[in-house]
């Protein structure tokens, strides 16, 4: 079950190797995850599975926040077995949570520069990065208002510009489109594909993006990795070769035993 680990120029450099070696995460008696084996490459990951198969913990492992009971990670080419290990990671690594609320206090700028200065980002770089993110994510007209003034939708643009605003070479997402109405999730899209020549890994309900944006799909099912490939790989699983939404569905249900719900 394991990708293959290739490297291309990225928004800021070489990728590098970002990697999952027969990684274990328990919680009490509870194996989140189980023997969990993955490269990530270059391109748009999406992590699919039912409630409770460990995707919000396989991605808590790659944004470093839980630290595995066994095995190896390695984000953007530095093993995690130190403190200043650690540091550099995290240096490489965008992270957005399912329920941001870290920023609400603070306006739209405000959060941005915090978000750099975090990263370790100097007032010139700062401002520089910060330029660049209200551009591209459109945030002109609101760069003065605070976050909680917002929209939903609105401010989960904002938390993703916040945390891709210093070119992470690793962006780790945990369902960035939920909640979101049509037009935001094609705007999340849109982003995210900007975003593919670096490693971008989500997690999602919704088995429409396996169709629109993923190059790799990782399906999990009670802690383990029961399926890695491509979009047309994971269409094979249900019998055909275009991963529409039923059959993405369809596949799910055979490699999870479940009757759909996620």
């Amino acid at each position: 079950m394991t990708g293959t680990n290739t490297t291309q120029a990225g928004l800021a450099g070489v990728a590098g190797e970002t990697s999952l070696a027969d990684v274990t995460v328990e919680f009490g008696k509870t194996v989140a995850l189980n023997g969990v084996s993955f490269d990530f490459s270059p391109g748009v990951t999406a992590i699919l599975g039912p409630n409770g198969a460990g995707k919000s913990t396989l991605l808590g492992v790659l944004a470093t926040l839980i630290e595995p009971t066994a095995g190896t990670v390695c984000i953007a080419g530095e093993p995690i077995h130190s403190r200043p290990a650690l540091r550099r990671a995290r240096q490489a690594l965008g992270y957005l949570p399912q329920h941001p609320d870290y920023f609400d206090h603070l306006t739209v700028l405000e959060a941005l520069h915090y978000a750099a200065w975090l990263k370790g980002l100097g007032a010139a770089q700062r401002r520089e990065k910060v330029g660049a993110a209200v551009d591209r994510f459109g945030l002109q007209a609101i760069c003065r208002q605070k976050l909680r003034t917002l929209s939903g939708g609105t401010r989960r643009r904002v938390y993703l510009a916040s945390a891709v605003v210093h070119d992470p070479r690793v962006v780790v997402l945990d369902e960035p489109t939920s909640g979101l109405d049509p037009t935001r999730r094609a705007d999340v899209r849109a982003v995210l594909d900007q975003l593919r020549e670096n490693i971008v890994v989500f997690s999602t309900q919704l088995t429409e993006e396996v169709e629109l944006l993923a190059d790799r799909v990782l399906v999990m099912s009670a802690g383990h990795l029961v399926f890695s490939g491509t979009p047309k790989e994971l269409a094979a699983v249900a019998g055909t070769d275009q991963p529409s939404v039923s059959v993405v569905e369809a596949a799910l249900r055979r490699l999870t035993g479940t009757n759909g719900e996620r």
